[in-house]
């Protein structure tokens, strides 16, 4: 097995410093992604928004959209249906029974009332849960459409003269398909007087309850004052301060909150603290929903009180991560079978984000990245090649005797002050914001300049539809490979050292160690030239961190994992021919969860076989935890078993497991012998020798501090408060 079937970009991460020198100091075209990942990776993004906070239209009818027949695929969300009964799709037409009459003046819908859709048979749990994951994922990528038109999500209800009149529900139908019905509503009306009371009857599919099959709806936004639809407020990405992957947008409420679904009223429980009983008995086993990044999710009926209200926020600052709760909706109440939907060999319903492309053929390097923040942007095409160098060959003119003249360093840099500046302006010129962003980072280079080189690098990933992992990666290695031996290095240690943790921490999602191991190098060489280094902290004010000892102890870990993945591609490959091997699984599940993180994947695989302890710790931490005690268990658990371990990354992994459930209680724990001795525990755990690449860089996260969840994507667009506070300068 090739290991091109494993990462369909793994080539193309195997970058080198002469290639990277031609690209870099040419026009930095990328490493030629191909037709479909740019595809893939545009739709993972969300257009910039305009500034200011302007409500829907309150007292007019909105503007019209194309009819929704046919609709544009990527703009209608499909309904679930009930599989007793094939009632129309949304999308289509469906004409009354033989012999009903149509009063002439009934509404042009398109669609029967909901009485004439009810199933002949009430429907089974599967078949109801079926049901409500399909039409939680049509909402959700409904929403996320309207937020790519809009530059923000729908605010909860139309108003007129001070007054709500409508829902959110209602805005969304032409992105529903249902333009036809959403012409029919007055929007300055009330939703029960006149017409708009008329047309509650022709509830749209995906709002419809499995369980009822009437005019009311489950599905509700966050609504309390604290919560991001509260207020009515407009929710922009920017005022998501928790981060859009750490809140929730939908949720799915128990029958006793159900409103008609045209009405103006979402979920604004009395307190925003305890509110846990109030979702969840629809499906019985937990709660479904969505996260703000447009990832679908089901929260476990195990989920604590307060883990659920800081989920729900969205600028409170609590130490949460949608990672410690978060399930994928189609796992079922049972965990175990989990492995056999997410390394399969045929298409599953995996509630991936709407907004990712599912995938065919689960590899280990497309497993989900469970770090739960996903900063989404609808990028630019990057300007093909013959334009870039049309406008490359136009800002020779401009800017070439310019340079050459700058004698001064500092008459360089103010040249390169100009260039980003211009670069920012150029909206309607592509290619050459494209080209002035290339020239200003070889001008970046060349004069050691980290901070300019990084501003053209995030305003790059920000506008274009490009990989932020390789753009990074590769001006980072160039303006090594240029520095690391003058002065400029020990200048730039410190903001190279913080964005190379951070970019190494992508490639290692993306499987490409070579990279990331001679990143590593190019750091720890950045930090031996900065013999005066004035980023000598302490490790939470206790022992002294040798940063250089650090990144040599990253680049051979990374280097002793290109053959960890190896293996675990061939195990990969005989787990897809007997799904049964529960050997194989573990194989792969031990990789998934030690190396790379991704216990969201890996654990599922580490209950189907392997090392009976492991199995059952994976087996118990799937089942999650209901309280703060449950979670210090489970990091005891995962603590003795990696105490019994063998030195190496397995150990380390499940160490790290350990901090896990460690990190995500401390902070809620009332002082007591138990919260010293997590404590203890996670003292411990960041004072020892990392034993996998995962390990070295949560301790380099936290010499430089820097957050140990930013993302490349969060860093280009300012999301995610990524670094802390810091006073140094180039100069």
């Amino acid at each position: 097995m090739s290991l091109c079937s494993i990462s369909r970009r793994d080539i193309a991460r195997r970058w080198s410093l002469t290639f990277i020198a031609l690209v870099l100091f040419g026009t930095l075209p990328g490493c030629g992604e191909s037709a479909e990942d740019k595809m893939m990776r545009a739709a993972m993004r969300v257009r910039p928004q305009a500034d200011g906070d302007e409500p829907d239209p309150p007292a007019s009818r909105p503007a019209p959209k194309p009819a929704a027949q046919p609709a544009p695929e990527k703009k209608v969300a499909a309904a679930a249906q009930a599989p007793s009964k094939p009632a129309p799709a949304a999308q289509e037409s469906a004409n009354p029974p033989a012999g009903d009459a149509t009063p002439d003046d009934a509404p042009s819908t398109g669609m029967q009332p909901i009485e004439q859709r009810k199933p002949e048979a009430p429907l089974d749990d599967q078949q109801r849960r079926a049901m409500a994951i399909k039409n939680l994922e049509a909402i959700t990528e409904a929403l996320m459409a309207y937020k790519d038109d809009n530059g923000r999500l729908p605010i909860a209800a139309m108003v007129h003269e001070g007054f709500p009149t409508l829902s959110w529900r209602v805005t969304l139908l032409p992105y529903l398909g249902y333009q036809d019905l959403y012409d029919q509503f007055d929007p300055t009306l009330p939703w029960n007087r006149g017409k708009n009371k008329e047309l509650l009857k022709y509830i749209p599919d995906v709002y419809v309850s499995p369980e009822r099959f009437d005019t009311k709806t489950n599905w509700m936004l966050p609504a309390h004052e604290t919560f991001i639809f509260g207020e009515n407020r407009a929710p922009r990405d920017v005022r998501i301060e928790d981060g859009l992957g750490d809140t929730l947008m939908l949720v799915e409420v128990q029958d006793s909150l159900a409103v008609e679904w045209t009405q103006p009223k979402d979920f604004d429980p009395p307190d925003r603290r305890d509110f846990k009983d109030l979702l969840g008995a629809q499906r019985g086993d937990g709660i479904l929903g969505a996260w703000a990044n447009g990832y679908t999710t089901f929260l476990s009926s195990g989920v604590g009180a307060s883990q659920l209200a800081a989920a729900m926020s969205y600028e409170s600052g609590e130490p949460f991560r949608a990672a410690q709760i978060h399930r994928d909706p189609d796992a079922g109440p049972v965990a175990g079978n989990a492995m056999t939907s997410t390394v399969s060999t045929t298409t599953t319903a995996s509630a991936t984000s709407p907004s990712t492309p599912r995938t065919t053929t689960a590899t280990i390097s497309q497993g989900p990245r469970p770090r739960g923040r996903v900063v989404e942007r609808l990028n630019e095409m990057k300007p093909s090649r013959e334009e870039i160098n049309r406008a490359g060959k136009r800002l020779q003119d401009i800017y070439a005797d310019r340079i050459r003249e700058a004698e001064q360093l500092t008459q360089k840099r103010k040249i390169l002050s100009e260039m980003l500046i211009q670069a920012e302006r150029l909206e309607a010129d592509p290619a050459g914001a494209y080209a002035l962003r290339s020239a200003a980072m070889k001008l970046a280079v060349d004069t050691g300049d980290i901070r300019s080189l990084l501003r053209a690098v995030d305003s790059r990933v920000q506008r274009f539809a490009v990989d932020p992992y390789e753009v990074n990666a590769t001006a980072l290695a160039a303006f090594a490979e240029r520095n690391m031996r003058n002065d400029n290095a020990r200048r730039a240690a410190s903001e190279f050292a913080k964005r190379a943790v951070v970019t190494i921490r992508d490639g290692i999602l993306q499987d490409d160690y070579d990279g990331c191991g001679k990143l590593a190098s190019m750091a720890a060489a950045m930090q031996k030239s900065d013999s005066g280094n004035r980023y000598q902290l302490n490790l939470r004010n206790r022992n002294e961190v040798d940063p250089q000892k650090l990144w040599t102890r990253l680049s051979s870990l990374l280097s002793s994992t290109k053959q960890r993945y190896a293996d675990a591609a061939e195990q990969l490959a005989l787990f897809r021919q007997d799904d049964s091997d529960g050997d194989a699984a573990s194989s792969v599940g031990r990789f998934l969860c030690f190396i790379k993180g991704d216990w969201q994947t890996g654990l599922p695989l580490l209950t189907q076989g392997g090392i009976e302890a492991l199995q059952t710790a994976a087996q118990r931490d799937l089942q999650g935890a209901a309280n703060v005690g449950e979670q210090v268990a489970l990091g005891d658990m995962w603590w003795e078993l990696g105490q019994r371990a063998k030195a190496g990354v397995y150990k380390q992994g499940a160490l790290d497991r350990a901090g896990f459930w460690y990190e995500s209680v401390y902070e809620v724990m009332p002082e007591s012998l138990d919260k010293l001795h997590v404590k203890a525990r996670l003292d411990e755990l960041n004072e020892g020798v990392p034993g996998s690449p995962l390990a070295a860089l949560r301790q380099l996260s936290l010499h430089l501090q820097i957050s140990p969840d930013a993302t490349l994507e969060q860093l280009a667009t300012g999301n995610g408060r990524a670094f802390g506070n810091d006073d140094d300068d180039d100069d």
